[in-house]
């Protein structure tokens, strides 16, 4: 919005905590900048949603420290901190109409009513919204709840907004547009913002930086290219979505395909290949060939992913691949795998 305070620097250090014997949080440690926006991506239980409840005050620490803009939020209640929360359910108050949901936290602060009004409308527009004011929240549709949500978070001009896994309960065509529509509004805002996701997809498509959890612990913070391209240990790896991945149990040959002694990811998209009574070029010396055979073929629209029992030095190893064609299963086929396939890890 034009008047808008815009972001502020989020700093999270040395977070801890413990529901009985289980670290929900262990050390973390994250900073986002003005305006930016940093998604938590991880597997249920992993810690993002409590991090979030923590950043918001609404979970206490047991160790660390949380500031805004230089500021100890660690001790302030939640309305004093200047954070905004999305959660999951658009948990929308059903005896208000989409105004008197919008303008609750205005209420709460204490903001005159004309200034209420007018925020509403604001904001509302924003989101896509404009002339919904006096519609029942019951008579919305799941998208139009969410962006009412939206709405009301961004009415108080937080300096922070979070956003705990938002779309979850929405079917995946919606989800896509909503995913669209929410980057230009936070931009135009210049809100920073926290977005828990599980889904790799979703956090590609949001994030400045990506922050992958695990187990109540930051594993690689890095731009969605960084960490595709350089997850740096097997866990990252295989939850970013990549399945051709070798630990320290690498069969010889494989490791001399790959030119690698130890663990690494050969990404499925940047494996050719090739009919094996088809002849074609192999694009450098440093490009390997391994026999395969199709033995599953799936159908994405615009690709082919394809799984692969490939002959290493002898032994049947499982690959995957993404191509644009589809070669019929039960088919021999060659694998091509050149450098830029693969991706080293930490061993």
């Amino acid at each position: 919005m034009a008047d808008g305070r815009g972001g502020g620097t989020l700093r999270i250090t040395g977070a801890h905590v413990h529901f009985d014997s289980t670290r929900a949080l262990d050390g973390v440690d994250l900073a986002v900048g003005d305006g930016e926006m940093v998604v938590l991506l991880g597997p249920s239980g992993c810690g993002k949603t409590t991090l979030l409840r923590a950043a918001a005050g609404l979970q206490p620490l047991d160790a660390g420290h949380i500031e805004l803009d230089g500021r100890d939020l660690t001790g302030q209640r939640p309305d004093q901190r200047g954070i905004g929360l999305m959660f999951q359910d658009e948990v929308l108050f059903p005896h208000f109409d989409v105004e008197g949901n919008v303008a609750f936290g205005l209420r709460m602060a204490k903001v005159p009513f004309a200034e209420r009004r007018r925020r509403v409308a604001e904001v509302l527009e924003l989101v896509g919204l404009a002339g919904f004011e006096g519609r029942d929240v019951a008579t919305l549709s799941g998208g139009e709840a969410q962006r009412v949500s939206l709405a009301r978070a961004l009415a108080p001009e937080p300096r922070v907004l979070l956003l705990d896994e938002p779309f979850g309960s929405l079917d995946r065509l919606l989800r896509e547009r909503l995913i669209d529509e929410l980057r230009p509004v936070l931009d135009q805002v210049g809100v920073t913002a926290v977005h828990v996701t599980h889904d790799h997809h979703e956090a590609f498509a949001l994030a400045d930086r990506i922050a992958v959890m695990a187990s109540g612990r930051l594993l690689r913070v890095g731009t969605p290219e960084e960490v595709w391209t350089d997850p740096r240990t097997a866990q990252v790896a295989r939850f970013l979505g990549h399945t051709n991945v070798f630990g320290s149990e690498v069969p010889p040959a494989l490791a001399s395909a790959a030119g690698r002694p130890d663990s690494f990811v050969l990404r499925a998209d940047r494996i050719e290949v090739v009919v094996a009574d088809d002849d074609a070029d192999v694009t450098g010396d440093d490009t390997a060939q391994l026999p395969a055979t199709v033995v599953r073929r799936r159908f994405r629209g615009d690709r082919y992913e394809l799984r692969l029992e490939a002959d290493v030095g002898g032994l049947t190893t499982t690959l995957d691949a993404i191509t644009p064609h589809g070669p019929a299963v039960g088919a021999n086929v060659k694998l091509h795998i050149g450098p830029s396939a693969v991706l080293a890890l930490e061993s």
